[in-house]
């Protein structure tokens, strides 16, 4: 009976450690898991800045839900594919549109035109879906200063717009 009970004890702790280094093989598993999961999450967040072969890659652009940057001819030169559908394609300065570009919305609405720091803002055309177009100055994505809209009836209004409201 002696034998028995210790044959049992050494089955128990044999179990016990062999138990042990199961969990401590898990639980090592669930923290390189969760520092891969940080480190893409910081990668993402932050911009991963580098070369890869001959194509620049963008870095902390000021869209904020930009989803996959395609690099074009020359590293001036960008497309940012934005997460509720929208694109810009053109100039980018340390990934932010700047200069000349073009926005599309997913609705169809287009503005072609310039970009300062991220901003519609300098002379630039609207093109709804509709038919409607303006042309002209723009400061901070609004019509503002001289310019022109083309209504979808044919009519047209030319003059002085402040921040997006006809004068």
């Amino acid at each position: 009976m002696f034998s028995t009970e210790y044959e049992t004890k050494r089955v128990s702790s044999r179990s016990l450690s062999t138990s042990k280094s199961q969990k401590r093989f898990k639980v090592m598993e669930l923290f390189v898991f969760v520092g891969v999961i940080l480190l893409v999450s910081f990668l993402v967040y932050k911009g991963v800045t580098g070369r890869i072969g001959n194509e620049a890659v963008l870095k902390n652009s000021s869209v904020s839900s930009v989803v996959e940057p395609n690099i074009l001819a020359s590293e001036k030169q960008a497309t940012l594919m934005l997460a509720d559908g929208s694109s810009y394609t053109g100039d980018v300065v340390k990934g932010v549109p700047h200069g000349k570009g073009k926005m599309k919305w997913a609705d169809g609405t287009t503005y072609v035109g310039d970009f300062i720091d991220g901003k519609m803002t300098g002379t630039g055309t609207y093109q709804w879906k509709t038919g409607q177009r303006y042309t002209g100055q723009v400061v901070d994505g609004k019509p503002h200063g001289e310019g022109t809209l083309y209504r979808e009836d044919g009519s047209t209004y030319s003059g002085q717009w402040i921040n997006g409201e006809m004068m």
